[in-house]
């Protein structure tokens, strides 16, 4: 696979969707500032449903986020998580749309026909 540029954003808990990938390296461009790259394929996680902190404050800790297929993921210095659209088979009415049939004259001539 080739070489993507991904990012370090940090996901927060609610609606949107996000993919995981490990970064396999990074290059400084100056001011304390890294751009992260990685040959990994990103998987799809779905909505963060929670934080949590193992050990103890500062850098000793580990956070660890929970997503919503089950997947618990380590936060570390090079972890990378992306917005995407959420799957119809992960949303919460099971891939159902809620969009309702157009209502076309066609449509409601057939649907009152006595």
């Amino acid at each position: 696979m080739a070489e993507i540029e991904v990012f370090r954003k940090t996901p927060k808990i609610g609606r949107k969707c996000y993919e995981h990938v490990e970064a396999t390296r990074k290059e400084y461009i100056g001011h304390g500032n890294y751009k992260y790259y990685s040959t990994n394929k990103p998987t799809y996680v779905g909505k963060l449903l929670s934080v949590r902190n193992d050990g103890g404050g500062g850098d000793g800790a580990t956070t660890f986020r929970t997503f919503e297929h089950g997947d618990e993921v380590e936060q570390t210095e090079m972890t990378c998580f992306k917005k995407v659209k959420c799957n119809k088979s992960a949303s919460r009415s099971g891939g159902y749309s809620r969009r309702l049939r157009r209502h076309t004259k066609k449509h409601r001539k057939t649907r009152f026909r006595k």
